[in-house]
């Protein structure tokens, strides 16, 4: 950033991403220990677990470094710690979604370290703290592929130790990718337990379009990288105004974000229309789902609403019909 100009000519080409760490995961648990009340308590070391969650597609194996530098050469990446010491031992894991990081044998002090290393500096050649998640399985398809996550250590006022995550990278044909965030597509499940960071637009939480406040956002605005707008609002957009919504940035291009799966007898579709999602140019065998439910799971059916006895008769009025009102009762819709 700045983006340079596209050339009219310019091929693109669709990249398929067979690892990712959910950055908002990545924590430190204090190491703790049963006594002979079978209870839970804290150690009174600076001891520490790693635990953060991980989607893959093939076999991994995730393989943590501190301070060290990144070298990239032949397609593939690799990090060299300072010390041989600081390197875990590379953990294997199968393939599949939601996975849980998080060995209980494996801890870490990050009182050792030197605080002065915790600032980041990219003009350094060290990165305080490296996760890297490299694909395991044989074969030259997919060989070098890897992800990437940057971080540096944070000690609290009250001499605890937090992770604070940097920077994402993706290896994929040889070719090394820096990841950039999407505003407004955070998983809001785990926003709800943390305060929006000063920097955070307070308009820029719901799932909503913006403009209208009633379909579902569905397009990324470039370079400033709001999700804050449905396609339909996005088309007008192009030809009403040339500014983001949200920072009033000018724009320089839309994109629209789908989410697909796999048709399955077993997964009910929506078909309420605050989760109408179109499905046109949708390759076969495979629908499209809102962000959200892709992001946080499938969204609990609300409950069916009771018919209510009108007053005064026998008819009732139906919420399924706007428009229908009871013939012989007194009922009818309150106004806004």
């Amino acid at each position: 950033f700045p983006y340079p100009a596209p050339q009219s000519n310019e091929p693109t080409k669709t990249l398929k991403s067979l690892i990712n760490i959910r950055k908002d995961s990545f924590r430190l648990i204090k190491e703790s220990r049963c006594t002979a009340d079978d209870e839970t308590e804290e150690t009174p070391n600076n001891l520490y677990n790693m635990e953060f969650t991980f989607d893959c597609e093939a076999k991994v194996g995730i393989t943590i470094y501190y301070f060290a530098s990144e070298d990239i050469a032949n397609g593939k990446i690799s990090y060299i710690p300072k010390d041989s010491s600081h390197k875990s031992e590379t953990f294997y894991y199968k393939r599949g979604a939601n996975q849980q990081f998080n060995q209980p044998a494996y801890t870490i002090d990050p009182s050792k370290f030197n605080e002065n290393e915790f600032n980041y500096d990219p003009t350094r050649d060290l990165i305080p703290l490296v996760i890297q998640c490299t694909v395991s399985e044989s074969g030259d398809e997919y060989a070098g592929h890897s992800h990437v996550l940057l971080a540096t250590f944070e000690k609290t006022s009250d001499g605890t130790y937090n992770v604070k995550p940097l920077k994402q990278k993706q290896m994929v044909d040889g070719v090394c990718y820096l990841l950039q965030e999407i505003y407004g597509i955070e998983n809001k499940n785990a926003l709800e337990s943390n305060k929006l960071l000063e920097d955070d637009f307070p308009d820029d939480n719901g799932s909503e379009c913006v403009i209208c406040m009633c379909d579902l956002r569905d397009t990324l605005i470039l370079p400033c990288r709001h999700l804050c707008l449905c396609s339909g609002c996005a088309d007008s957009l192009r030809y009403q105004s040339s500014c983001c919504p949200i920072c009033r940035a000018p724009f320089r291009a839309l994109l629209q974000i789908r989410a697909l799966r796999k048709k399955s007898s077993s997964v009910p579709s929506p078909d309420t229309d605050d989760n109408w999602v179109s499905q046109e140019n949708v390759p076969p065998g495979y629908e499209a789902i809102p962000l959200g439910e892709a992001l946080n799971g499938p969204q609990a059916l609300p409950p069916p609403v009771l018919s209510l006895a009108a007053e005064g008769g026998t008819g009732t009025t139906r919420s399924s019909d706007r428009n229908d009102y009871a013939n012989e009762g007194r009922t009818r819709r309150g106004r806004r």
